[in-house]
């Protein structure tokens, strides 16, 4: 009988990197590993979320339709970095740019709509290579950042993440699925940014602490022999990286027993068993 697991992987573009060949993917060192030391076949579907409001309703119709053992739900910051800014604009999939200002800490928000027109040439992007900025452009960004820290988006933003965390942790539970949480990787790419991935790592490890859950620290920038992790922009994962992330999730599953767990829980025809419990 083949030891089949279905996981759900939730991120961003890091399960899909096109600049790392398939086979360098974490996901896919991971379910090599698995199969040749303890005989488990990962079945593995991805799904994407760049924004918050938009995740959860995407889980809820991936368990419906793959019924999925495993989540594996990665943490990211780059969907906080708008909301953290005091200042932001953004463009809609029409084309139609919004600005934004907004101080959480005294409850105001100004936004304005701009008529959809011509795509604007100065379209910005948290993502962008730090090479080939401005000097002063990534100091009006880091101050963009510090302002929005000052006037309480940052808090304001993790509130959000974390209610779509407690969500999926219930949803989860309810739905007899196992889930194991990636904190956010690194952001050498700005000092802010860097910062805001080390808040985020605090703000929901204290939150899952002490709660029997499967939580996982990436943060670093380099391996144990000091090569770096992320590739020249200082914001994608390298082949290394990708590697490390493997170990930390490997190693957390044969720590918690995960895989027997899960064939336990899906063996109906065990004998003497009645019905399908989870080993907690």
């Amino acid at each position: 009988m083949e030891n089949k697991i279905k996981v759900l992987i939730v991120g961003g573009c890091f399960p899909v990197q096109e600049n790392i060949t398939p086979e360098d993917l974490y996901h896919q060192i991971l379910k090599k590993k698995l199969n040749e030391y303890i005989g488990v076949n990962l079945e593995i579907k991805i799904i994407r979320y760049d924004l918050i409001p938009q995740c959860y309703e995407a889980i809820v119709e991936a368990i419906d339709l793959d019924k999925p053992d495993w989540i594996l739900f990665h943490l990211r910051v780059e969907p906080l970095l708008g909301l953290a800014k005091l200042y932001y604009k953004y463009h809609d999939k029409n084309k139609t740019r919004t600005t934004c200002i907004t101080a959480s800490s005294i409850n105001f928000k100004y936004k304005k709509n701009h008529p959809t027109g011509k795509e604007l040439k100065d379209k910005e992007s948290s993502g962008g290579s730090l090479n080939s900025q401005s000097l002063v452009r990534y100091i009006l960004r880091e101050m963009n950042y510090f302002l929005g820290k000052i006037v309480g988006n940052m808090t304001s933003a993790f509130a959000i993440y974390l209610d779509l965390l407690q969500q999926i942790i219930t949803l989860c539970k309810n739905s007899n699925i196992e889930l194991i949480i990636t904190g956010p990787v690194s952001r050498p790419h700005t000092f802010y940014e860097d910062y805001f991935s080390r808040k985020l790592h605090l703000f929901i490890n204290s939150f899952i602490s002490g709660k029997g859950m499967i939580y996982l620290n990436c943060l670093g920038r380099s391996d144990q022999n000091g090569e770096s992790l992320f590739f020249d922009d200082q914001i994608m994962v390298n082949e290394r990286g990708h590697k490390r992330i493997a170990e930390l999730i490997y190693t957390a599953i044969c720590e918690q027993n995960l895989s027997i767990r899960t064939m336990v829980v899906r063996d109906e025809t065990c004998p003497g068993s009645k019905g399908t419990h989870k080993l907690l």
